[in-house]
């Protein structure tokens, strides 16, 4: 049983690594350079992949880990999304400016694996992080139902 958690966690590990890969570029270089269907296809298949994934582990254990990865998605979308819409504020104080400067590294781990999605959306990165933090959302909120059923 353990060894089959591993190689469904290790399977979805490659798969968001291979999307990471892909997606970076376009996602720190948008709306300059233009996204393909290829990045769209990469992040619906991890997508994908990854809601079968992890049905298959909630059904067969409580995995606090995979919670607590939503959790973070959950809220680094949101922080992201609040330092885009107060970048122009954040500027003016160095204070704020250092404290939002943290939103980078939370947008390439969490946002930019599924930027390929903005192929469909055409929205600035801010409102992206806002989406797919919706999408972390009901990740977490399927995960607790099967959880507890």
């Amino acid at each position: 049983m353990k060894k089959k958690l591993s190689i469904r966690l290790f399977f979805i590990i490659i798969i968001y690594l291979f999307a990471l890969g892909m997606n970076f570029l376009p996602s720190i270089k948008y709306p300059d350079s233009s996204l393909s269907i290829i990045n769209l296809i990469i992040s619906v298949s991890l997508l994908v992949t990854t809601i079968i994934k992890l049905k298959s582990i909630v059904v067969s254990q409580n995995n606090k880990f995979i919670q607590i990865i939503m959790l973070c998605g959950i809220c680094s979308s949101l922080f992201v999304l609040i330092a885009y819409e107060f970048q122009h504020i954040a500027h003016k104080y160095m204070i704020l400016d250092v404290i939002l400067g943290i939103h980078y590294p939370l947008y390439i781990v969490f946002i930019t694996p599924l930027f390929g999605l903005n192929y469909i959306f055409n929205v600035n990165y801010g409102m992206f992080s806002g989406i797919i933090g919706i999408f972390y959302l009901l990740g977490f909120g399927s995960m607790f139902y099967h959880s507890k059923r």
